[in-house]
């Protein structure tokens, strides 16, 4: 289970992240090594990446679709 401030800082980071503030990012993954805070920022970021593309997608096939049938 994660803990509520993780919760925020992953939620923070994949819908607002301009607004991550030092000391939140301060707060989390405090045991981790740089390098792992890093592994797991990024595999947030892919994660937003695939959820954005599968919006697009979903979106282009129900507009070809739409257009198919008219």
């Amino acid at each position: 289970m994660l803990n509520r401030k993780m919760k925020t800082f992953i939620k923070m980071t994949c819908c607002h992240p301009h607004q991550i503030t030092d000391s939140l990012r301060q707060s989390v993954m405090i045991d981790f090594r740089s390098s792992e805070k890093v592994h797991v920022l990024l595999i947030m970021m892919e994660a937003r990446l695939q959820a954005e593309l599968i919006y697009f997608f979903r979106a282009l096939v129900k507009f070809n679709n739409s257009s198919t049938v008219a």
